[in-house]
Parts: structure tokens; C-alpha cells; sequence
């Protein structure tokens, strides 16, 4: 989610707002990334329940610019990408499973990797290209990118109701003890593990851990030095060396170094 990436410190540049109307379905927000006065060389992108559609325009050789549109899958933990040429990304996070809705593309085909729009979606996606080469702006490049996500949604059902259902179960629950979430769904939890990994491209356990981390990421954010003990504890983990473990396994590093990452000073989780 790349308004939480580094730390949390792109939140205020991400220029992040939710979808509305018949999108809500599909996507959950879309955000702008202007980079071009900014100094990083690379983004920590942390692990995702969600897929996203992206837009990059990036320097290219003789000052000429070059644009990508990309589809990047769920990740099941965090990658670090190259930003140097990067001078605008424009994305909208998708609900998680709406790949599979939006043209049969399995979540589990396109975990952690992504491929060019023009894979899937060719006609459309040579007219976002289009609509985007011909206006640059942020703001633009964002219509163009929610109007393609509105077409290509156009007739398709909702995600499945299955992994739909258990991500708003996840969400309400502070400790997710997921021996009897199927049955609490209408669902064996062999159907649930079955759908999640093809439908999202990994199963309910690591769809908890990641839910978990944005609760330790979101109040982390908020916290004061020395309050490691209660983030955790109010997060889900055991114990703040549970969470520790956990940073370090899905973010590649521990807690005060991912928020050291932020701005402003003394919002690090010791």
C-alpha cells in the first residue's frame, strides 16, 4: 500500500482519496505520487492484500519521457522499487480479489509480480496511453486511469462474495483466530483457504498477518517513543518481540527502523 510505504512518511505526498459510486466494488482509492522534486532512489512497498493499476511516467533518455501502465498483484511481503526516473505514479488500489472480477485474471497467477495493462486489457489500455501522453497532469493522468477501471468494470460482477466476506471479517476482528472463521462465514475453511489463494494468490493466514501489520503500521504511525509494548498489544501480537518478528519478516526490517524512515522525528516505535 503505497501510502504506508516508508515508514508512512509518503502519506502526506500521496495525495490519496477514495473511489466512489459503481467503482467502490472494484477499487478502494486511488493516489498521486509527484516526484519530481523529491530525492528518493527507491520506495519500500510493503505486502498487500490488494492489487493496483498504475500509470509511471519516467525520464527517458534525450529528456524524452517514457509511459508505463502497469497491473502489480497482491504481495506477500515487501520489495523495494527503483524510483530514480520515476517523475509521476498515478494508481488506484483495487478491492482485494477484483482482478479475477475484472477479466478472469487469477490474484494467484499475479502475486507478487506485476505485467503491462496491454496483457489483459490491449484496446483499452492503448487508450489510456493515449489519453495519458496527450495530458501529463497528475489529476488527469488519475480520471484517465479511474475512467479505464470504469470500462473495463463495465457488466463485471463484484469479487467473490467468499473473500469479500472474510476480509470484512478480518477487518472487525482485533485477534484473528482463524480456526472457526469458515464456519462463522457459511463456508468449510478448506473452500476459504481454496478461494483466497486463487482468488487473492495467498491463503487466509497470510491475509491475517498482513491485516495485523496495518494495524501495527497505522498505529505506529500515531505513537510516541516507548510505546512499542502498547502498539503491539492493541495490534493483535502476542508481544511486542512477536511484532518485531513480524516487521522484520513481511517489511524486511524491524519496527524503529521502518518508522525511522518518517520525517518528522519521534514517532518511532522503540
Amino acid at each position: 500500500m503505497v501510502e504506508l510505504d516508508q515508514g508512512g512518511r509518503l502519506a502526506g505526498r500521496a495525495g490519496t482519496r477514495p473511489v466512489a459510486g459503481a467503482l467502490t466494488d472494484f477499487a478502494e482509492s486511488s493516489f498521486t505520487l509527484d516526484r519530481s522534486n523529491a530525492g528518493d532512489r527507491t520506495w519500500r512497498i510493503v505486502p498487500d492484500l490488494s492489487a493496483h493499476l498504475l500509470v509511471h511516467v519516467e525520464a527517458g533518455r534525450g529528456g524524452a519521457e517514457r509511459i508505463r501502465a502497469v497491473v502489480v498483484g497482491a504481495r506477500r511481503r515487501y520489495a523495494d522499487a527503483i524510483v530514480t526516473r520515476r517523475r509521476l505514479t498515478v494508481g488506484v488500489r483495487l478491492t482485494p480479489g477484483a482482478l479475477e472480477a475484472l477479466g478472469g485474471l487469477s490474484g494467484g497467477a499475479l502475486a507478487d509480480r506485476g505485467i503491462a495493462l496491454s496483457e489483459f486489457w490491449g484496446d483499452e489500455s492503448q487508450r489510456l496511453l493515449d489519453e495519458v501522453a496527450a495530458d501529463r497532469r497528475a489529476e488527469s493522468v488519475r480520471h484517465s486511469l479511474l475512467g479505464f477501471l470504469s470500462r473495463i468494470s463495465r457488466g463485471r460482477r463484484p469479487p467473490d462474495w467468499r473473500v469479500t466476506r472474510f476480509i470484512t471479517w478480518l477487518r472487525g476482528a482485533r485477534v484473528a483466530c482463524l480456526g472457526g472463521v469458515g464456519r462463522e462465514l457459511g463456508i468449510s475453511n478448506r473452500t476459504l483457504r481454496r478461494t483466497c489463494r486463487r482468488v487473492v494468490g495467498f491463503g487466509p493466514k497470510r491475509m491475517a498477518r498482513i491485516d495485523r501489520l496495518y494495524r501495527g503500521i497505522a498505529l505506529g504511525i500515531a505513537a510516541r517513543p516507548g510505546e512499542g509494548a502498547r502498539v503491539a498489544a492493541a495490534s493483535g501480537y502476542a508481544d511486542q518481540p512477536h511484532m518485531i518478528r513480524e516487521f522484520h519478516a513481511l517489511v524486511g526490517e524491524t519496527p524503529a527502523a521502518f518508522f525511522a524512515r518518517r520525517s518528522r522525528p519521534g514517532h518511532i516505535v522503540q
